[in-house]
């Protein structure tokens, strides 16, 4: 397929370098400034490439539960690349290789997350340590 090839070239275009190579968020910098957005979603924009961000709450064409980058595209193919109500890019399931049933294995998108919008080309999903796992992301 084509455009497997878009989805690392679109990553590193809204990404600054900064934030690729220092690995910084919100936690790591306290001083941060941001704002929850209540919206759930943020539209983030650089040159060619859209990609909307959002957190794991129910939105028209997305169910509850899928969160990160649920769509991305580019000016050149402006269609998303990814299926709104059934894929995106982000973390939906912990895995440690032992059974494990699906409301502890799906914990992460079951569990409360906040959308942090930065600025105009930087959001971070939070989501405080969770009930069974007690991982913070």
């Amino acid at each position: 397929m084509k455009n497997t090839k878009l989805l690392p070239l679109c990553l590193s275009v809204l990404m600054p370098p900064a934030m690729i190579d220092a690995g910084e968020t919100s936690l790591t910098r306290p001083d941060e400034k941001y704002q929850r957005s209540t919206l759930h979603q943020f539209t983030l924009r650089r040159g060619p490439i859209t990609a909307v961000v959002s957190d794991n709450a129910r939105l028209p064409g997305k169910p509850a539960g899928y969160s990160g980058i649920v769509s991305l595209a580019h000016e050149a193919h402006p269609a998303n690349l990814f299926v709104p109500s059934l894929s995106g890019l982000g973390l939906n399931q912990i895995f440690d290789g032992s059974p494990t049933p699906d409301e502890i294995a799906f914990e992460p998108r079951r569990a409360p997350m906040e959308l942090r919008v930065i600025d105009a080309y930087t959001v971070e999903l939070y989501q405080p340590p969770t009930s069974h796992w007690k991982l913070e992301s």
